[in-house]
């Protein structure tokens, strides 16, 4: 436990230290002329990128509800078997 506590800390530690050297990041050279004539293009950037987070984001949140809600409606549906009520669309137990 120990020893796999130290690698994990060795790791992180080193991961964290190799961005201190590394250089900046140069964009392409028609990119770079783009945006310095355009005044209107780094907020074009700005809106695609903002909603290639967002899209993600929102279809991950869309697909957890629907599960919420499908083992909400499961543990019911397991609750009403187990005391014995009617289940959905019969209209008599079956014995």
């Amino acid at each position: 436990m120990s020893r796999r506590f130290w690698l994990t800390g060795l790791t992180l530690a080193a991961l964290s230290c190799s961005g201190m050297f590394s250089g900046t990041a140069e964009a392409c050279p028609s990119c770079k002329n783009a945006n310095a004539t355009d005044n209107r293009l780094p907020l074009a950037y700005q809106a695609s990128i903002l909603f290639m987070l967002g899209v993600p984001t929102v279809i991950v949140s869309v697909f957890g509800v629907m599960l919420y809600r499908l083992n909400k409606a499961q543990v019911r549906a397991m609750e009403a078997f187990e005391n014995g009520d009617v289940w959905q669309g019969q209209s008599e137990p079956t014995t």
